[in-house]
């Protein structure tokens, strides 16, 4: 839905049956944390509990954020995550800039995808409709059936995707020892202007922070705008901080 507040999208996803009546869960990337979960356990078999997710939701995404987007060839996605990495899993949910390029971005309406990184297959997608009621009524019989014909077979255990251990298998990853793929290539911050002109917002914040790709500046309401700034994989490791810190001392951040 192009130009479409979020309000007036949530109504429609609700009436379509694509989001609950009680849209929290989907929102606020509780619903994606989940999914996080299973599949981290899946993939890793690694056990995480939900508070384990670092989450953000979408409901602090205005029309000016997804448009400011658009202008650099970006997509916003609320993206679930979970890596393996120095022995240890960082599990995360957040909106998150994706290339036009890129296969995510083109994920719309009640379609969801899984993208894979394997070390030997390489980059593979998984693909088709996450919500509504033929869809959700379709996987909940296909686990019923796993589920028969798995004790039928007298196997005395749960498939092995429902027996979860109770135990973590793998150490989960401190916030401090990683950047996620989000901050790596890119960043978006809600900074307080007070009414002055976004163009001079851009040059002033362009001519402190040389070692982007590109930057966009976009008007939110009357005191605030929103920045994107792209390109920070190329930066060194301590880009993020050093990027947070110098537009601060221009305008105060708040939020990101």
């Amino acid at each position: 839905m192009e130009n479409t507040s979020f309000e007036d999208a949530l109504d429609e996803a609700q009436r379509l049956g694509f989001a609950e009546a009680d849209p929290t869960d989907d929102v606020e990337g509780v619903d994606a944390a989940r999914k996080v979960v299973i599949t981290s356990y899946l993939t890793f078999n690694q056990v995480i509990n939900l508070s384990d997710v670092d989450r953000h939701g979408i409901s602090d995404v205005e029309l000016a954020d997804i448009k400011a987007a658009e202008a650099l060839g970006y997509k916003i996605k609320l993206i679930g995550k979970g890596t393996y990495e120095q022995g240890k899993v960082n599990a995360s949910v957040a909106p998150t800039l994706i290339s036009t390029a890129h296969q995510l971005s083109a994920v719309e309406d009640e379609f969801n995808a899984i993208y894979v990184i394997g070390d030997a297959v390489g980059e593979t997608m998984f693909y088709g409709k996450g919500a509504g009621s033929l869809a959700t009524g379709s996987a909940v019989v296909s686990d019923l059936l796993n589920v028969t014909l798995h004790f039928e077979s007298n196997l005395h255990t749960l498939p092995p995707h429902f027996e979860l251990k109770t135990e973590q298998t793998k150490e989960l990853m401190d916030s401090d020892d990683t950047v996620s793929f989000k901050e790596k290539e890119s960043y978006y911050v809600v900074i307080q202007t007070d009414g002055e002109e976004p163009s001079k917002v851009e040059a002033l914040i362009k001519a402190e922070l040389p070692f982007h790709k590109s930057l966009a500046v976009t008007e939110r309401d009357a005191r605030t705008v929103g920045l994107i700034v792209v390109g920070l994989d190329e930066s060194p490791e301590s880009a993020i901080t050093e990027a947070g810190y110098v537009v601060n001392k221009i305008y105060p951040v708040e939020g990101v």
